[in-house]
């Protein structure tokens, strides 16, 4: 029984002790927290933007480079690239669906009214 005592005490003074560290390090890294918070408020929408425009960029070296891949293995006739490299690019997410935002995007591209 005196031993069970005694691993409740170092036990409780172990979680203490713990419980002051992690208060502590929450303490240090607020700061950092909450300038990370605001440049997600004031960049966030901006970053996004930036990395879809990128992705698209990319789309599109990829489709090049396949286009490049199916004339230097002559395996694909130019119908069947053209097929696949436009439903690639109205299906940026990769998926095998275009959607709806996908659609209503290119709509407003090309110049449609919705």
């Amino acid at each position: 029984m005196k031993a069970a005592i005694l691993v409740q005490i170092a036990n409780s003074t172990a979680m203490a002790a713990a419980s002051a560290s992690v208060d502590k390090l929450f303490q240090v890294i607020h700061p950092a927290l909450m300038q990370v918070s605001k440049w997600l408020t004031t960049f966030g929408e901006a970053m996004q933007t930036k990395l879809e425009e990128f992705s698209t960029m990319l789309d599109r070296v990829q489709k090049l480079f396949d286009q490049i891949m199916a004339k230097v293995s002559g395996a694909a006739t130019g119908e069947d690239i053209m097929i696949h490299n436009t439903y690639n690019l109205f299906d940026m997410s990769h998926t095998g669906i275009i959607s709806t935002q996908t659609s209503k995007m290119w709509q407003q591209a090309m110049g449609s009214v919705l």
